[in-house]
């Protein structure tokens, strides 16, 4: 395999790797009781709903790690294969994190003396993971080499950051039309300002460098990024404060636990999934090396033992019907999501594929 399959695989496993630690510190370590209702509310019918989706995918992610496994152990690895299921298995495993969140708070508020939460004028989640897409892809612009910059790939990166900007400052737009005190609607509108200008100055240095490609026009792309990272990462951090994101629920002891428990068995796969990444990586750079094998072997023996935990865990406690309907109607009367309910190409990332194909032409890049 030469240097540049190399190095676009072992970016995709770095990104997927990094995708997931972030969603989950955002969801799962920090142990927020909120509920999720961008994500997938309207879709949720019944509590056995919820439990039916985590175990289809849960079996979706074993499947994905058994199959990446069996590419693995091929005469000729088949890398583009395990690059696509890396991708897959990320946005798989981002669903996991979402229902496993929304469900935690759904049982935790099931608890007597617990409080729903209450909402704010900013989706919090939705803000922090449009502000950690804005932010992969301009990394991602920033460091790539010229050559592996191809017109599909600055295509896919141009978008991601147009629909995540698009979707940060219509909320922020929309909080900020809604906010009584003069100057925080004022400071939102700035922020907004801000980032849409920052944003035009990067999307044309990127049309311009794809019309001409050349070392000035990529020097300006990674020029541009920077604003674009400063002004996103204020507003998301400005847009995310404790004033304009509502209340968490209030839990009693005993409810928090058994959040927490929820939480740490989706936790365990999460992280079972990342070292798999991470052993994928090593194995691209040393490929004879069986202990890597073995530790992959290990990642799919540690998702089996905790999903048992969190099936056992959610077999053993009610979902809070009261909370279900709430989230529904809350739905119902809200605006319909910019980023379409229920979508899990919103978790994909296509760039990597375009990249991994245009190193490897048309065929499979062997070892």
């Amino acid at each position: 395999m030469n240097s540049g399959h190399s190095r676009a695989i072992a970016n995709t496993c770095e990104r997927s790797q990094t995708k997931l630690q972030m969603i989950a510190e955002m969801l799962l370590l920090s142990c927020e009781a909120r509920p999720l209702r961008s994500c997938f509310s309207s879709q949720i019918v019944s509590p056995s709903y919820l439990h039916e989706r985590i175990s289809a995918t849960v079996k979706t992610i074993m499947t994905l790690m058994k199959a990446i496994l069996a590419h693995v152990h091929m005469i000729s690895t088949k890398w583009l294969e395990i690059c696509e299921g890396l991708q897959e298995l990320s946005s798989t495993t981002i669903n996991l994190i979402e229902l496993c969140s929304h469900t935690a708070y759904l049982v935790a508020v099931d608890f007597p003396g617990c409080e729903l939460a209450e909402d704010g004028l900013v989706d919090k989640y939705t803000v922090l993971l449009s502000g950690l897409e804005i932010k992969i892809s301009c990394n991602r612009l920033k460091r790539a080499r010229i050559e592996d910059l191809t017109p599909q790939l600055i295509i896919d990166l141009c978008s991601n950051i147009s629909r995540h900007i698009s979707v940060i400052t219509d909320i922020c737009r929309l909080a900020g039309e809604s906010v009584e005190e003069e100057s925080t609607a004022d400071q939102f509108k700035l922020c907004v300002k801000s980032v849409t200008c920052a944003a035009g100055c990067l999307i044309a240095s990127i049309k311009s460098y794809k019309s001409h490609p050349s070392n000035t026009h990529h020097s300006r792309v990674i020029v541009f990024c920077e604003p674009v990272l400063a002004a996103s990462n204020a507003l998301v951090s400005f847009a995310t404060e404790d004033d304009f994101t509502g209340k968490q629920a209030l839990l009693t002891s005993k409810a928090r636990d058994t959040q927490k428990a929820i939480l740490g068995s989706c936790m365990s796969i999460v992280s079972a999934c990342i070292q798999l990444s991470k052993t994928v990586r090593d194995l691209v750079y040393d490929v004879m090396k069986p202990h890597h094998r073995e530790k992959l072997h290990m990642c799919t023996n540690s998702v089996e033992r905790a999903s048992s935990k969190l099936h056992d865990l959610l077999d053993q406690h009610s979902i809070n019907e009261r909370a279900l309907e709430l989230c529904k109607e809350k739905d119902r009367e809200s605006p319909k999501d910019v980023l379409g309910e229920g979508d899990d190409s919103y978790h994909s990332d296509s760039a990597s594929t375009s990249t991994v194909s245009e190193n490897s032409g048309n065929s499979t890049a062997s070892r």
